[in-house]
């Protein structure tokens, strides 16, 4: 098995959920949400995105910008609300990955599902 980038993994379950019948949550917005299939609702099982928790780079000064005063250090790479109103969030490692101190304190204070995800296998394990 070839060593996978985290980011690799990430857009891997991206692309498994949306398979498996969540939506990514830009379809919420128009005019795509009204393009949306009609037997595609049956299917629906949830809304999804990616969560972007790196500040952006700044190629003037050679720094990464602060982070915005509401942003949340620790977060998962992708945050489901599943049509039962449930939250999940997975976190995406490769298989040498470990958590920041940050994502470990996240994780413990989470009330909803976390998933360490090393692979798309993980999520099929978790039910998803």
């Amino acid at each position: 098995m070839k060593n996978k980038k985290e980011n690799e993994i990430v857009n891997e379950c991206c692309q498994y959920l949306d398979d498996q019948g969540y939506f990514n949550a830009t379809w919420l917005l128009p005019p795509k949400f009204y393009a949306i299939k009609t037997s595609t609702i049956t299917t629906f099982k949830g809304i999804f995105w990616r969560q972007n928790t790196t500040p952006v780079f700044n190629t003037e000064t050679k720094q990464f910008r602060r982070m915005g005063k509401w942003s949340m250090p620790g977060v998962g790479d992708i945050l489901i609300s599943d049509k039962e109103g449930k939250f999940i969030v997975i976190e995406c490692k490769t298989e040498i990955g470990v958590q920041s101190e940050y994502q470990k304190i996240f994780e413990l204070r989470f009330t909803g599902k976390y998933i360490l995800a090393r692979s798309v296998d993980d999520l099929k394990r978790e039910g998803l």
